[in-house]
């Protein structure tokens, strides 16, 4: 199976993985989820900024930095901070629109809108199971960050199967000809 390695029934993508590769697989499959949900998707080429993927919805530009992750221990740990030969840096709110981060275990995009970012220093974690102290204050769950959640209002999709969970506000919308639009 390549580099692929079969643990607890689900396939995981192995760590010896080049890291390159793995940024590739997940700009790609975050680039697939915004265009199977409507939007337009420019890719950045050559790793030199620090956004990775636009999209475009009704005129409306957003922004990604995307990052795959191999889940530990029921959690993704993202790492806010990057260095190489030369350089060191840490991702602050700003920066782009959000975090985009792919799960290679699960084949899930998470979006971790960049606001986040402040509250954090060097990483942090998504949880994708229940934490084992069953603490849930100040814990970070994946579900949380699913795309359909985070988007539905740039896309105008609030249905109440995406809104699970949350206050549902009903809103109308005015057409052409009919009501106050001008």
């Amino acid at each position: 199976m390549g580099n692929q390695q079969e643990t607890s029934g689900t396939l995981v993508y192995a760590i010896s993985m080049h890291s390159k590769r793995k940024g590739n697989v997940g700009q790609l499959a975050v680039a697939q989820r915004l265009a199977e949900m409507g939007f337009s998707v420019f890719l950045e080429a050559g790793d030199i900024s620090k956004i990775d993927v636009i999209a475009e919805h009704k005129g409306r530009v957003i922004t990604f930095q995307c990052k795959a992750v191999t889940p530990i221990n029921g959690a993704l740990h993202l790492a806010l901070t990057k260095s190489g030969p030369g350089y060191q840096f840490s991702y602050t709110e700003g920066q782009f629109d959000f975090f985009a981060v792919y799960d290679l275990g699960n084949k899930q995009v998470y979006l971790v809108p960049s606001a986040v970012l402040s509250s954090h220093r060097k990483s942090m974690s998504l949880r994708l199971t229940e934490p084992k102290n069953g603490q849930h204050e100040g814990v970070n769950f994946a579900a949380d960050y699913l795309p359909e959640r985070i988007l539905r209002d740039y896309t105008g999709n609030a249905l109440p199967g995406n809104a699970e969970g949350d206050d549902i506000v009903q809103t109308t919308t005015a057409q052409a000809g009919q009501g106050n639009l001008e």
